[in-house]
Order: C-alpha cells, then structure tokens, then sequence
C-alpha cells in the first residue's frame, strides 16, 4: 500500500467468531491508517432466513429488545465504522443482537 501511495481506509468484518483475526488484523493494518473491525449479529429477520412465527416469538422473547433484527440494523453499524466518524476505532467487535449476548 505505502508503495503505492495509499494509506488509509476501513475494513469491516462481518460475522460470529472473527474477534481474534480482526484484533490481529487491526494490529498489521494500523501502519498504513486502515481500521479493522467487526460487526457479530445476531438474529437477523431476512427473506433467506424466515422462521416460523412461533419460532420468531420465542426469539423475540427471549431479546431484551423483543424483537429480530434487520439488515439495516447492521448496515447501520457497519456505516459507522466504515466512516470517518469511526476514525479511532480499530480491532474491535461490535455485537448487533437485541441484547441477546448480555444473558
């Protein structure tokens, strides 16, 4: 990158378990300025991932926020960090879930 004059930028992770890779990439990336993170959701409410509603409800209840997330939830996440108002932030993992993770 630096031979080619580039410097700087975002790289957003998107999954479950990368914590590890993303803080070592983090690490590597931060000579040339680029911010690694990652955005963990959870339950997300898709066309590709329907449940049933009995399914749905019991998901919903068991979310402190009640309810499934959707991919403007995490879009939403990943625009921040791949923003310049995320502009110190690097190697971290930011969970999308309703809260389920706090159980």
């Amino acid at each position: 990158m630096e031979q080619a004059g580039h410097t700087g930028g975002s790289v957003v992770n998107v999954g479950r378990g990368l914590a590890a890779l993303t803080r070592e990439f983090a690490v590597v990336a931060a000579r040339w300025n680029v911010r690694v993170n990652t955005v963990a959701p959870g339950t997300i409410k898709t066309p590709e991932h329907d449940v049933s509603p009995e399914l749905a409800q019991l998901l919903c209840d068991a979310t402190p926020l009640r309810r499934l997330g959707t991919p403007d939830d995490v879009a939403a996440v990943v625009e921040f960090l791949a923003s310049d108002d995320a502009a110190f932030v690097t190697g971290a993992e930011w969970v999308v879930d309703g809260g389920w993770s706090v159980w």
